[in-house]
């Protein structure tokens, strides 16, 4: 599926993203102890249910409401239907009655969250031909569903920060540069807003460090609920913050970025007022790449700080 949006382009790539031969492997694997000659992993996130690995068998990104995983998520355990031609719920899907013809299906249920990421998949095998698994086949197969959850989490958790919740530093730089592709080829402007907590320091040495780590959870929170939901958060480490976010237009993202740190004030227990400070640039056909983006946001950011913290800044008014 070709990424449109931030949001499609980091969560296409990390979650969704095909080619991981350990993933690749284990749908193998499911035709190999079921008998089976087509296997899937599919994710579900979002309306769009897409495969993530594919043995024996290619599914184009479909509505989630039109496929067999969309049902195996909902039951909430594993669904087998022995010939979907003959069972109502089914037989009208475009897998049962267009050019695969499946008739059998059995899948597994997976759901998949680390921090403030979360998302559905199911492992599954299917046969153009009715059929049953053997007490022994489901059995493999339950073991492969527990060994694709265990993967899927752990190549989540190396994209994400453990103390937030949010997307870090390596898949900033990743998410970046493809959304950079995607702004060349389509015109989509691309913003970029770099954040700091105020004396953060002074937090850690007063307060300590444990509240200095609920300090840094309370603000990726309140992103969240202030951002809009296809933007890209990211820690990138020690008390910085990255929003990234692509959008038609220049000058409503610009102002939504000014007035964003008067969203995420937060109080520390009985002590001080946590404030963040923020500088906020856009990518301009000038830019080479990346790091003059990242560098014009660090500027404003500095010039914020300068003026006075707990505000924004925005290049566009330095360049001016």
């Amino acid at each position: 599926m070709t990424p449109n949006t931030p949001f499609e382009t980091v969560r296409t790539r990390i979650i969704g993203g095909q080619g991981d031969t350990d993933i690749d492997a284990l749908t193998v694997l499911a035709t190999a102890v079921t008998g089976k000659p087509y296997a899937l992993v599919s994710v579900l996130d979002g309306p769009i249910r897409w495969s993530k690995a594919e043995c024996g068998i290619s599914v184009p990104p479909a509505p989630r409401e039109l496929s067999f995983c969309s049902a195996c998520v909902e039951a909430g355990e594993i669904l087998i239907v022995d010939d979907a031609a003959s069972d109502p719920r089914f037989a009208s899907l475009p897998a049962v009655s267009g050019r695969a013809g499946i008739r059998f299906y059995a899948g597994l249920p997976l759901h998949v969250k680390v921090g403030n990421i979360e998302f559905d998949a199911t492992l599954c095998v299917l046969d153009s031909a009715p059929g049953r698994l053997e007490e022994g086949q489901l059995d493999h197969l339950k073991r492969l569903g527990a060994l694709l959850r265990f993967l899927l989490i752990a190549k989540l958790a190396a994209a994400t920060d453990h103390v937030t919740g949010l997307w870090n530093k390596r898949t900033f730089d990743e998410t970046m540069k493809a959304m950079l592709a995607v702004s060349r080829r389509t015109g989509t402007a691309v913003h970029l807003c770099l954040l700091d907590v105020d004396h953060f320091k002074t937090i850690n040495d007063s307060y300590g460090h444990d509240s200095g780590d609920r300090v840094l959870q309370s603000l990726a929170t309140l992103l969240t609920s202030a951002c809009p939901a296809d933007s890209v958060l990211c820690r990138l480490g020690g008390d910085e913050f990255a929003v990234l976010y692509a959008t038609g237009g220049r000058d409503a993202a610009t102002e939504f970025f000014r007035k964003l740190p008067s969203k995420l004030q937060y109080r520390l227990h009985e002590g001080p007022v946590v404030s963040v400070t923020a500088g906020h640039a856009y990518f301009t056909e000038d830019m080479a790449g990346a790091a003059p983006l990242f560098k014009a946001a660090d500027m404003a950011l500095y010039e914020a700080k300068r003026r006075q913290r707990g505000t924004s800044c925005s290049f566009r008014d330095l360049a001016a």
